[in-house]
């Protein structure tokens, strides 16, 4: 039995009996940076799991690609954890009680993703020596999948990218059958849709991403700093909005463009008043620095995690109506029309930062739409995970 106190924005559990508590192991693609939305959520879900009293750790196996090797050299180098260690290819720390454990291939993303015979043998040890652990498998891995299947292992599917599991698995009949036979869970209504449209997947349960308000919420409320015209944007390819973004720092010359993430190191983006920061720990320095976050994404997304970490910072976001970030912004966001032309889209996209600047009043109310939605995330998104974790363990 549990009781959940609220005080303000904070949940305290008073746990009463006993309670049943797992060992869970996440398992997939994992990248230490936390700078990409699917790593930082899967590190804030297992955070909170493990304040609920679970034991939570992550068994990841990637790709040796300069990407890749990039991101460990990064966390190394600007990481202060104590108990790091990186030999023979295996990076191996703990971080807020989370056991991680990565081992880098020398093998391609396609290998290590789509059951190489020596990246599954890997797989298959790892979780046989966890028979009674609970995993978490996502996406597009299909060699956690198929080990996981294989072992005979207790285990749920996250689907967080849906269009990219759409085209992937849609060319895979026997592991697309695998996953209509397992529990699958989603991050919004559109994923449940589109799995269930286009694979014949059902999904049981809609847990969007957790976002924790300890790492994620670097301003008070009441900083207001509208009138520096800094605009952020993530970038993790040109799916995010690139070529949109480019044509907005030459229309815009009196915005300054921060552009953060793996994308950002497309020299084309570098212009006069943008200034690109690549992948970076620093996230609190990223998000004081801006007023209005972009979101153009030309694909589909299942869910927009940075749309709400703007919302815990009281920004308002600009982003593009379109699969899942509409469910993400709720009323705190200004949605552009995708349809069209690229000089169309652009334009609408200036039209809305444009008039966003020229209104205090506007951007107020925005601002403070944007809070109301981090706050009202977090209490919900804290239920949300409680029931999943009933519901699963």
């Amino acid at each position: 039995m549990k009781y959940y106190l609220y005080i303000q924005d904070r949940t305290y559990t008073l746990k009463i009996g006993n309670m049943k508590k797992r060992k869970i192991i996440y398992t997939g693609p994992f990248d230490p940076c936390l700078c990409d939305g699917v790593s930082a959520s899967t590190f804030d879900l297992l955070g909170f799991l493990k304040e609920e009293g679970h034991e939570v750790s992550i068994t990841s196996f990637m790709h040796n690609c300069e990407f890749s090797v990039e991101s460990l050299q990064c966390f190394i180098k600007d990481n202060s954890i104590k108990d790091l260690s990186f030999e023979n290819n295996k990076l191996h720390y703990t971080h807020s009680g989370i056991d991680v454990n990565i081992e880098y291939l020398s093998y391609d993303r396609q290998q290590v993703l789509q059951c190489h015979p020596e990246v599954l043998k890997r797989y298959l040890a790892e979780v046989n020596k966890n028979k009674e652990s609970y995993f978490i498998s996502a996406d597009c891995d299909f060699s956690a999948l198929m080990a996981l299947t294989v072992s005979g292992n207790d285990f749920v599917h996250y689907v967080r990218s849906p269009i990219f599991v759409v085209n992937t698995y849609k060319n895979a009949p026997l592991l697309k059958n695998i996953l209509k036979g397992k529990k699958v869970i989603v991050n919004s209504e559109f994923s449940r849709r589109k799995i269930e449209e286009e694979l014949g997947v059902f999904s049981s349960f809609v847990l969007p991403p957790f976002i924790s308000s300890r790492r994620f919420s670097f301003r008070q409320l009441g900083d207001v700093r509208h009138h520096n015209r800094n605009i952020g944007y993530y970038s993790a390819g040109k799916h995010k909005g690139d070529e949109i973004v480019g044509r907005l720092i030459e229309r815009l010359p009196d915005c300054n463009f921060i552009i953060m993430g793996a994308g950002a190191y497309d020299m084309s983006l570098k212009k006069n008043n943008s200034c690109l920061v690549g992948k970076t720990v620093d996230l609190g320095k990223f998000y004081n620095e801006i007023s209005v976050m972009l979101v153009p994404s030309t694909c589909p997304e299942g869910y927009s995690r940075v749309v709400l970490e703007s919302a815990f910072n009281g920004i308002p976001v600009i982003a593009s109506r379109m699969g899942g970030i509409p469910e993400a912004a709720g009323d705190s966001g200004i949605l552009v029309d995708m349809n069209g032309t690229l000089e169309e889209i652009v334009e609408r996209y200036v039209e809305k930062i444009n008039g966003l600047f020229a209104s205090p009043v506007q951007y107020e109310s925005y601002r403070n739409k944007a809070w109301n939605r981090g706050i009202c995330y977090q209490k919900d998104i804290c239920r949300l995970t409680r029931d999943f974790a009933d519901k699963f363990f």
